[in-house]
């Protein structure tokens, strides 16, 4: 089970404590302090999906604080409804979800033509090679494993928004 609890909001900076981020048979911990003026890319829009909430709900909080412009979805169904509207800068999908997975819906997502620009990005717990072949097949652009420290989640989206 993941436990976030929330520290008090300091002045421009916000520390989120993650533990008990199952993976790999081992309890990890992780501590992320970091200040909204520390932008690495410019702002971003960006559609985040996993039937998760607490990890749907940090991985939003903590990119808003770094100042990106975020929608979160619970289900990969709402998502393939909603957001070829929003025309998001990236997408970040878990793989195995109810319903619709990740790959479908990013292979749904790219058939309209407001999506042409958008990036894609998985973070799943699903590492093994022909997953990642299989993403990667569809065009994403960003594989994370789970479990993940947030300080290398951040670190990578935003080299991702950067990457031409």
């Amino acid at each position: 089970m993941v436990n976030v609890r929330r520290t008090p909001v300091l002045p421009a900076a916000v520390t989120w404590t993650i533990r008990g981020i199952p993976g790999k048979g081992r309890q990890r911990s992780s501590m992320l302090t970091y200040r909204e003026a520390e932008l690495t890319s410019e702002p971003a829009t960006i559609c985040i999906i996993d039937d998760d909430p607490v990890i749907l709900k940090t991985m939003g909080r903590i990119l808003e604080a770094r100042g990106h412009r975020v929608s979160l979805f619970h289900a990969g169904t709402s998502a393939a409804v909603d957001i070829p509207d929003i025309g998001p800068d990236c997408v970040i999908t878990d793989i195995n979800m109810v319903g619709l997975d990740g790959l479908a819906l990013i292979r749904d997502l790219r058939k309209h033509d407001q999506m042409k620009n958008t990036k894609f990005a998985v973070v799943s717990a699903n590492t093994d090679d022909n997953t990642k072949l299989s993403a990667e097949s569809i065009g994403v652009g960003l594989f994370i494993e789970k479990p993940f420290e947030l300080e290398s989640f951040i670190e990578k989206v935003e080299a991702f928004l950067l990457d031409a």
